[in-house]
């Protein structure tokens, strides 16, 4: 599953309730409320991305996603809601056959692939003590595997390897809960999370009929538990997490099994730069990536950024007509040009794209340009 999503627009509303939370557990992303306030606050934001590459048989591309959010208070907590819209990708694109140089590229397509407006998230949250519930539809992979520095396509890097862990199954948008368990002033705490094990992209039809059929056969429970732990510069986790859905076996024996993994991951920013790390390993019976490494570095120079990144995803020894493992790198440079807009040029080198395969359609080794424009509007 392509993992993509995180609009910079909705990265603007990260954290939670109480500024003692947000200390103890950074979040970035869209969907965590940041702070108790009175009044409805919407947030709108736009990211155009253009990519081209080595390879003369991927068409340059130009893609762009809207994105808002609109947070309402409701008794103790607030409801959020998070609309989001894509352009179609071009069949022969670079997104299209290249799924992990663009982690932007189609979080909202119809069941023939094509762009819409959808709305991706709907929920509520609420303060429990010294915890933070969250249930309705939701985005999985915002709730685990969090970082400062790598985790967001629409300011960071482009680079899905560098949004999220791709040993990580993580369900596209999906109905659960999330329990984000704080202990007070200590520097640790726990983030619970269970979904169902298929998003809106998972399914067929990607319709909200086919989401809301939790029961369908095949479907199953997505759950992980992260145990983090805040330090005077930056934190380190460690999850675990299961997918009960019926996973293919990669052998193509046809049986099925659940997906289950581990990683780690961590932070480290002192003064104007930050460095994160990612490792994880998942079944490799029914998963194709069944172990992952990265390295991110980002740098602020005044009103500019610069990040550098290189991952590795080793391919299960068990999938057969694959080449070798994905080797991937990233350099960009942000200009902040206002506090509404930012432009990142960034170059990509990657190896053996999809596992490589051996009728894959793209070299085994491709460099890919791009442009991105990211608009926030208040």
């Amino acid at each position: 599953m392509m993992h993509i999503k995180r609009p910079l627009v909705v990265a603007m509303l990260a954290g939670s309730f109480s500024a003692g939370v947000l200390a103890d557990e950074p979040q970035v992303r869209h969907g965590v409320i940041q702070e108790q306030k009175s009044g409805i606050e919407v947030q709108a934001g736009a990211t155009f991305t253009f990519q081209t590459s080595n390879d003369s048989r991927l068409e340059d591309e130009g893609l762009l996603s809207v994105d808002l959010t609109a947070e309402v208070p409701m008794g103790p907590g607030k409801l959020l809601t998070y609309v989001e819209g894509n352009i179609s990708p071009r069949e022969g694109g670079v997104s299209s056959l290249v799924e992990e140089v663009n982690g932007d590229a189609g979080s909202a397509l119809d069941g023939q692939g094509k762009g819409r407006l959808q709305v991706s998230e709907i929920h509520y949250t609420q303060r429990i003590g010294q915890n933070i519930l969250t249930v309705g539809l939701l985005d999985p992979d915002c709730r685990l595997d969090n970082s400062e520095i790598a985790n967001d396509e629409t300011s960071q890097f482009l680079g899905n390897a560098f949004v999220n862990n791709p040993t990580i199954a993580f369900p596209d948008y999906t109905l659960g809960g999330c329990m984000h368990v704080h202990q007070g002033l200590a520097p640790y705490g726990l983030n619970l999370l269970v979904t169902g094990s298929h998003g809106m992209a998972d399914n067929p039809g990607r319709s909200y009929s086919e989401l809301v059929d939790v029961g369908a056969k095949g479907k199953g429970v997505f759950a992980g538990v992260e145990l983090y732990r805040q330090t005077a510069y930056g934190i380190w986790r460690l999850g675990f997490w299961q997918n009960t859905a019926d996973n293919d076996y990669v052998d193509g024996s046809g049986q099925v099994d659940d997906n289950s993994g581990i990683y780690l991951s961590g932070d480290y920013i002192r003064d104007n730069y930050g460095l994160n790390f990612r490792l994880g390993i998942a079944n490799e019976d029914v998963s194709e990536a069944t172990s992952f490494a990265s390295m991110a570095f980002e740098k602020h120079l005044g009103d500019a950024t610069l990040g550098i990144a290189a991952g590795y995803t080793g391919v299960s020894d068990e999938v057969v007509n694959t080449k070798g493992d994905i080797t991937q790198s990233e350099v960009y440079y942000r200009f902040g040009l206002s506090n509404a807009l930012a432009l990142t040029p960034s170059v990509q080198w990657l190896k053996n794209s999809g596992f490589d395969t051996i009728d894959s359609p793209v070299d085994n080794e491709l460099v890919v340009y791009s442009l991105r424009i990211s608009m926030i509007f208040e």
